[in-house]
């Protein structure tokens, strides 16, 4: 362990180390994470005790908590130096995030964003914004945020201003439909009376026995369940896999009278769509208000789909940012400027370069 400090006490990664027998504390009591690492097992080697089993526990400092609520995570080690990089790891980006952030673990709305790209992290330093820059990870995390800050992309400063302006419109479109066209959807179909004759063509057309909202709902878990699968995939095989999984249980699905097409469409949107969000975090954010959305109409129709745009206001509004003037801004407090800014790419002239 080469990036073992001696000072005061031991420091691994800028993290101090304190040992009682088989137990090892690895962080301060200070921040809002310590790691405890339990030696279970060892071996004889040269004389010396080498630890063959190891338990890993990321456990919250919170004095107020019973111990067995304080684990956030564990797990088991062969080998002392694999848990403290396991420790490390745990200690890092997200353990830091939520250890200044205000306590939302019931807002899923992001409060930083993140970036591997060196131009996007320049271009915010330029801006006068924060980059943070946190040991063992690839991603840089930018501040302050704020909701309209996920609509910018920094390829569309990579184009001439009208297509960048164009991409940042598609683009917030494409979210909107990704949060409203199922729900929008599912609500029309349940009340087909509301419909104009000339979108009656929106309607389900076949004869179906599982009832659309379970549809809606098992095509959501489906989706994560190809993305969960294709991350765990060879490389080589993970773009075809997942079109071939996707492909194969859609056709089934539909034969055996499971889903009806108009689902698979809708959702085949959806599932696509998510990817013009390049932030994976604002993605699934996105989902879930989606997920409410449907709920709440199941239950009750108009007034589901008014909660629900009511609740994913809220969400929005009581968002709670690390740094920076709130969620909401520059729409809230109002500026012009930085609005302007954000809503469409402006030519670079000698006075805003």
């Amino acid at each position: 362990m080469s990036e073992v400090k001696k000072g005061n006490g031991l420091v691994y990664k800028n993290h101090p180390l304190r040992r009682v027998d088989n137990l090892i504390y690895y962080g301060s009591m200070a921040d809002k994470y310590i790691v405890l690492l339990q030696i279970l097992d060892t071996k004889k080697e040269q004389d010396m005790d080498v630890a063959t089993r190891v338990s890993v526990q990321l456990q919250m400092t919170d004095p107020d908590l019973k111990s067995r609520d304080r684990v956030v995570k564990k797990s088991e080690k062969d080998s002392l130096y694999a848990a403290m990089d396991v420790g490390s790891i745990a200690m890092s980006q997200e353990a830091i995030v939520e250890a200044i952030a205000p306590r939302q673990f019931w807002n899923p709305f992001p409060k930083v964003r993140y970036t591997e790209r060196p131009d996007v992290a320049t271009a915010c330093i330029m801006e006068g914004d924060v980059v943070v820059l946190v040991d063992n990870s690839a991603s840089a995390l930018l501040l302050p945020t704020t909701i309209l800050r996920f609509n910018e992309e920094i390829n569309d400063y990579y184009f001439p201003p009208l297509i960048g302006t164009y991409l940042q419109i598609i683009r917030t479109l494409v979210l909107l439909l990704t949060m409203f066209i199922t729900p929008l959807w599912y609500l029309l179909v349940k009340n087909p009376d509301t419909l104009h004759e000339n979108l009656r063509f929106l309607l389900v057309q076949d004869e179906y026995y599982v009832p659309l909202i379970v549809q809606l709902l098992l095509v959501e878990l489906i989706i994560d369940i190809l993305k969960i699968a294709s991350l765990n995939t060879p490389d080589v095989l993970s773009n075809s896999f997942s079109m071939l999984g996707a492909l194969i249980l859609g056709d089934f699905a539909v034969q055996a009278r499971w889903l009806v097409p108009e689902v698979l469409v809708y959702m085949a949107f959806v599932a696509v769509a998510n990817y013009a969000q390049h932030s994976y975090e604002m993605g699934y954010a996105t989902k879930l208000c989606r997920i409410l959305l449907l709920v709440l109409i199941w239950l009750w129709d108009w007034w589901g789909f008014a909660a629900g745009i009511v609740i994913t206001l809220m969400l929005i509004v009581t968002a709670k940012p690390l740094v920076g003037k709130g969620y909401l801004y520059p729409l809230i407090p109002f500026d012009r400027k930085k609005l302007a800014r954000l809503l469409y790419r402006r030519p670079v002239t000698k006075k805003n370069s």
